[in-house]
């Protein structure tokens, strides 16, 4: 489960108030989060890595590490590798330590931007019915996932 919401408190309490900077690097660790559905305050982890930042710095420097850091449920392959790695590095350069060292949001918004156009999503089938309820949704994504099959994505 993602803390989403804690990274304003996180952030506001590392530096003392809230800036555009601050955004940027709350915005840095929902990014982490993102590519490794882990939560951003973690007691699991060790005293120096309890942040996701301090983990995710370390996890990235070793191409082992990081891939098996990457969520579960992202399917990695040849086309999305590149993207997922300038993500994280996106990522980390939004939580860079010194305040003056992180990017305009701005920039992170160019650069995912151009992601974007770089990534094409696989074909979308939506059989789905519009009164279609949530709780028949995840009756059905739980028999996918028990057939193994939840690679297709299904728009409600």
């Amino acid at each position: 489960m993602l803390l989403l919401s804690n990274n304003l408190n996180f952030v506001s309490a590392l530096i003392g108030r809230v800036t555009t900077k601050a955004d940027v690097y709350s915005f840095g660790v929902i990014l982490m989060e993102l590519v490794t559905s882990k939560e951003a305050l973690d007691k699991k982890r060790s005293d120096a890595e309890h942040h996701i930042p301090s983990w995710f710095r370390r996890v990235c420097i070793d191409k082992n590490s990081f891939r098996e850091a990457i969520d579960e449920t992202i399917e990695v392959n040849e086309e999305n590798r590149n993207i997922i790695d300038d993500v994280a590095r996106l990522a980390i350069h939004c939580c860079a330590k010194e305040l003056t060292q992180r990017p305009e949001m701005r920039y992170v918004v160019s650069t995912l931007t151009s992601l974007c156009d770089t990534w094409k999503p696989s074909e979308i089938v939506d059989n789905d019915r519009e009164d279609t309820s949530v709780l028949e949704l995840v009756k059905r994504w739980k028999e996918q996932e028990m057939e193994g099959s939840s690679s297709g994505i299904i728009v409600v």
